[in-house]
């Protein structure tokens, strides 16, 4: 998607993350810091780390808006190249925890490339920008953090306006 990159990509030195983005608990460092800074800032948000769920299970990191305690967002990340560091198996598993917590979004990261997810009829879609328009789409077609940041910027602004 053309448009304006997002703006951690003008931050003092992230032209060197990218490339250190392997190790699973760097990954959720970042996008952690990425959201709590540019998309999902305290006090009207918190993000919490290791989400406990109905299940049992933890979301790597789950966003919920404080006034109202609307479940936004839960993000699962995985390391490059690791067990379970599949798309499919890790967006099956941020699934479990939308349903659990309630959250409408779903975020997956794994290296330096995202997908974002929402339920969808009967299944999880990802949510794509298709002429400009973001709707939810079958398939996973990851986003880079650096290459396609004007598309993150619009999902995760798009995410944070909910109500």
């Amino acid at each position: 998607m053309a448009g304006t990159p997002a703006p951690y990509t003008t931050s003092a030195g992230f032209g060197v993350i990218p490339a250190l983005m392997d190790d699973e608990s760097f990954v959720n460092g970042v996008w952690a810091g990425i959201l709590a800074s540019r998309y999902f800032a305290f006090p009207t948000f918190v993000i919490e780390p290791e989400k406990y769920t109905k299940s049992g299970s933890r979301a790597d990191l789950f966003v919920h808006r404080i006034a109202d305690g609307h479940p936004m967002l839960c993000y699962e990340g995985k390391v490059k190249g690791g067990k379970g560091a599949a798309f499919d198996e890790a967006i099956v598993q941020a699934g479990k925890y939308m349903k659990d917590t309630g959250a409408k979004y779903g975020m997956v990261g794994i290296g330096r490339e995202v997908v974002f997810v929402t339920p969808y009829l009967s299944d999880l879609y990802e949510l794509q920008i298709q002429r400009g328009v973001i709707r939810p789409a079958k398939g996973h077609h990851p986003l880079d953090i650096s290459t396609d940041s004007a598309s993150i910027h619009a999902i995760l602004t798009l995410i944070q306006q909910q109500t």
